[in-house]
């Protein structure tokens, strides 16, 4: 574990059009960018889904959401490398013209060298629209436009903007979160008790048994 990296970007963007979301807006973004990914670089259409694909193994759309390494340790199906920080505010889901909409994206280990997808991606979603269809857009999702994308460090507070709409050149991100940083922050001193604060849903189990309410040791 001792090569453990993370990417984390910040996704600035802007409702074009009004946007609605259901409460689990990750879980939307998440779909989004998945449309996103297969209209822009799925050359097989015809397979219904990544697991069918001859070029599974080599197909980038397949290793950000579809992981199917044969010999990953965790199975065939694999945890995919990236996740979406869903913006915070749980009681906002509408979204009118003209309101910022921020939402983060986290890439680890190698899932980097799939950065410019995932640029082109979010392209492709400001195109395609995000959330509910609905009668103001004519029945269509709302469309974003993405101001910016930073790339951040939360350990050392570092921020650096990788990609901006008034520019065409897109940077690559090379502030990563490394294992030794993880384990430098770790080292220094705490407090005899810690508040952990659940931003999003979280489920737990430990020894196959999930983890409810109260039960946390």
């Amino acid at each position: 574990m001792d090569h453990f990296t993370a990417h984390r970007l910040t996704i600035e963007a802007v409702a074009v059009e009004p946007i609605s979301l259901n409460e689990h807006k990750g879980s939307a973004l998440r779909g989004a960018l998945y449309h996103a990914l297969r209209d822009r670089f799925c050359t097989v259409r015809e397979a219904n889904e990544c697991a069918a694909c001859p070029l599974w193994n080599v197909c980038p759309v397949c290793t950000l959401v579809s992981t199917l390494a044969t010999d990953h340790r965790l199975g065939r199906d694999a945890a995919r490398p990236y996740t979406i920080q869903p913006p915070l505010d749980e009681h906002k889901l509408d979204y009118a013209a003209g309101e910022a909409l921020t939402f983060g994206l986290t890439l680890y280990a190698n899932a980097l060298r799939l950065f410019p997808y995932v640029i082109m991606a979010l392209q492709g979603l400001e195109e395609s629209g995000l959330g509910k269809r609905l009668e103001a857009n004519r029945w269509r999702r709302g469309r974003l436009h993405i101001r910016a994308v930073w790339a951040e460090q939360p350990l050392t507070g570092q921020r650096l903007a990788v990609a901006r709409a008034e520019q065409a050149l897109v940077q690559v991100p090379d502030i990563p979160i490394t294992h030794a940083q993880v384990l430098d922050r770790a080292a220094q001193p705490w407090p005899e008790q810690i508040t952990l604060e659940l931003l999003t849903p979280l489920r737990l189990t430990a020894q196959g048994r999930l983890v409810k309410p109260g039960e946390v040791t």
